[in-house]
């Protein structure tokens, strides 16, 4: 980058990162080390390590998109609790693409009042996820077959929500679909993780946790940290309906679904004998909010759920 070029970066009072073709920051403006702390160090740092979370990743897959298409591509960043809108272009010396430029603007205000909402609607969904499970606990019984027909009905509504607010979360926070279906997830690691986070609570509880995973499978298109919580809620709620001496399976193998390869997660487990087939499903339906397909099976070894990942191209 020429020293004209960089002198004039130097007036704007946007922030503004320029870096290398291997990705290592090469300048920052005085308003990009005015705005965040690190800002005077940058300068030499990867660009993977200038950002935190999910800003983090837009930052990098915007920089990747430049990098690979030569086009400006636009995205949002939140960083130490400021939205910020970000704008990376090529840096071309005749054919050759010798850099990427990144500057960051302040989010408008509308943005930020949209995650705020956003999070805000999250919060009363859990609290109605939680009731309407104990009010599947409420009519198992054959007298309340209509209100566990409603409860059903509820449930689903409740998974529209959380896919809408989910969306919703996407489009505030930069984080898009097509962003979503680059993720990475390593199916045995997040088992293997979700089996260590239970295996106290399945002690205390003489509950036997079995675990089939082969030593490693093909990565899956998904959210890691997502698909464990959806596990570890499930399991939970597995083993509070399980019986001292039952046996709970959770796992992960590479199958055929009309012709596709797919990762499958399932959970087989027994579940209490006093409760109906509809409110167990009911009840696996509500652990597996958040816009996962999944299936339940009544198999003989017990009730099954059933999670299909699509795999990395």
């Amino acid at each position: 980058m020429s020293a004209d070029g960089a002198s004039l970066l130097n007036f704007l009072d946007a922030p503004v990162v320029v870096g290398d073709p291997e990705g290592r920051v090469i300048f920052v403006n005085p308003a990009f080390e005015e705005t965040f702390s690190f800002g005077a160090q940058a300068t030499g740092m990867p660009f993977a390590e200038l950002f935190q979370g999910g800003g983090r990743e837009a930052f990098l897959m915007a920089v990747a998109q430049v990098c690979q298409s030569g086009e400006t591509v636009r995205f949002r960043l939140r960083e130490d609790g400021r939205g910020y809108i970000g704008v990376a272009s090529s840096i071309d010396a005749g054919d050759d693409r010798v850099g990427v430029m990144i500057l960051l603007s302040d989010e408008p205000l509308s943005l930020q009042r949209l995650g705020t909402l956003q999070r805000e609607i999250e919060s009363p969904l859990e609290e109605l996820t939680g009731l309407l499970d104990e009010l599947a606990e409420h009519c198992a019984t054959p007298e309340q077959a209509q209100l566990s027909e409603l409860v059903a009905s509820a449930v689903q509504a409740t998974v529209s929500a959380r896919k809408a607010t989910g969306e919703l979360h996407g489009l505030v926070t930069g984080q898009t679909s097509a962003k979503a279906g680059s993720e990475r997830l390593d199916p045995v690691k997040a088992v293997r993780a979700v089996a260590a986070r239970v295996a106290e609570e399945c002690e205390q509880a003489g509950v036997l946790l079995e675990l089939l995973v082969p030593g490693r499978l093909p990565s899956a298109i998904g959210d890691g940290e997502h698909v464990e919580r959806v596990l570890l809620r499930m399991l939970r709620d597995r083993i509070q309906q399980c019986d001292g001496g039952d046996q709970i399976t959770l796992a992960a193998r590479l199958v055929a679904v009309s012709g596709q390869p797919y990762v499958t997660l399932s959970l087989v487990a027994p579940g209490s004998a006093d409760t109906p087939i509809g409110v167990r499903r009911v009840r696996d339906s509500i652990a597996a909010l958040g816009g996962f397909r999944h299936a339940c099976v009544d198999t003989p070894s017990g009730r099954a759920t059933v999670i299909p990942l699509p795999l990395q191209p």
